[in-house]
């Protein structure tokens, strides 16, 4: 794909009569491989399952209408949002509500390379691998100050790690539209933490092409941040079907 700009997203998108949002974010692009999109509307499920302190857990659902429009060599995604439902516990039920009517606008347009790699994606989703969460979490810990009490350094450190974790799954996985493999994929980062403890963040991933077709029918991460035997999970699932 040809570098994209925000004008050519939306003119790609003009005739399916969804708005592009907020300015898009360059992604490396990779190998040239061309894909066929689907032709129609098709139904985008996200579920994202957060992991509280206390064993709670939060719990985002959306849907969206999203199009597939050829876009120089490259494909443009156009979204629609038709529902956002929130569980979370009664003392975050205000948080929740405002989870639930936050426009998701500002991530369309997804534009993908001739591969179908994300090439840039809008405001919705952050730059942040890994290795950067890892750093964060580094960053976070080294400005705090410490805490005599063991118990109470463990529950900081892993909360810590959750929330440096947790930028995770404001990335979307590359691949996510056209996956590239159904192989399992796994990813470990260690990272050393105040009082001596080290901390690990892992990362699984596996996805599912739709019968017959390249594009997403299925996709799951998971999210461990864990010092020792205490680890915490949490979960981004994809689906995709025609509408």
């Amino acid at each position: 794909m040809t570098r994209a700009t925000r004008r050519g997203a939306v003119a790609g998108l003009a005739g399916l009569g969804f708005g592009a949002g907020a300015a898009i974010v360059p992604l490396p692009l990779h190998a040239k491989t061309p894909i066929t999109a689907p032709q129609g509307p098709m139904l985008l499920k996200r579920r994202i399952e957060r992991a509280l302190r206390d064993g709670a857990t939060l719990v985002i659902e959306r849907e969206w209408e999203v199009r597939f429009a050829v876009q120089g060599q490259g494909i443009a995604i156009g979204g629609r949002q038709l529902s956002a439902h929130v569980e979370a516990p009664a003392a975050l039920a205000a948080l929740a509500r405002i989870e639930e009517d936050r426009s998701t606008e500002a991530m369309w347009a997804i534009l993908l390379a001739e591969n179908g790699l994300i090439a840039a994606a809008g405001t919705y989703t952050q730059k942040h691998d890994i290795d950067a969460a890892a750093s964060q979490a580094r960053s976070i810990i080294a400005k705090r100050p410490e805490s005599a009490d063991a118990k109470a350094l463990h529950r900081t450190n892993i909360a810590q790690l959750q929330k440096a974790g947790g930028a995770l799954l404001d990335q979307l996985p590359p691949d996510l539209f056209f996956p590239a493999s159904d192989t399992p994929r796994e990813m470990t980062r260690k990272i050393e933490m105040a009082g001596g403890q080290t901390g690990r963040f892992i990362v699984r991933y596996v996805a599912k092409r739709a019968r017959n077709n390249a594009w997403l029918a299925h996709a799951q991460r998971t999210i461990v941040t864990a010092i020792g035997d205490d680890e915490r999970r949490s979960s981004d699932t994809w689906v995709m079907s025609a509408l």
